[in-house]
């Protein structure tokens, strides 16, 4: 695998912990001299990886998603949104995108108040090898809190 310093944060690893069947998206920090990388989370031993990819699509598509599940859901008075900083990173130029969307599928705030800001890596419990869950550090996620 080739992950060139200059595009790191552009390239997820896609890491499924051992035991668990949903991988968890990292972004790359940094690729040393010895090629080495700093990662978003730790790839514990055991675990598998792949080469993920992000596009505006994707970004746009998952954040329609995430809101089309906050409006479904049932008895809400007030939302939490904290989307990965890498997802307005890769918008560019187009960064108010993934925000447009939001307020639009919401009614500019008609339909329930809400707050969203960028989030520099998000918390989730993924199940281990011996179903125990264990937060997990994520980049990349759509984070919706519905109070």
């Amino acid at each position: 695998m080739i992950v060139m310093k200059d595009a790191s944060i552009t390239t997820p690893l896609m890491v499924y912990y051992e035991g668990s069947h949903e991988p968890v998206a990292l972004t790359v920090y940094n690729v040393y001299d010895d090629g080495s990388l700093l990662c978003g989370g730790e790839m514990t031993e055991g675990s598998s990886l792949a080469v993920g990819e992000i596009t505006t699509e994707s970004i746009l598509a998952s954040a329609g998603e995430g809101m089309d599940r906050l409006l479904q859901s049932g008895n809400r008075n007030c939302a939490l949104m904290l989307p990965c900083v890498s997802r307005y990173v890769m918008l560019a130029p187009n960064r108010g995108d993934e925000m447009n969307l939001i307020a639009g599928k919401l009614g500019n705030g008609s339909l329930m108040p809400y707050m969203v800001g960028y989030a520099g890596g998000e918390i989730c419990p993924v199940m281990d090898e011996t179903g125990v869950l264990r937060n997990r550090f994520h980049n990349f996620s759509f984070t919706v809190c519905v109070l």
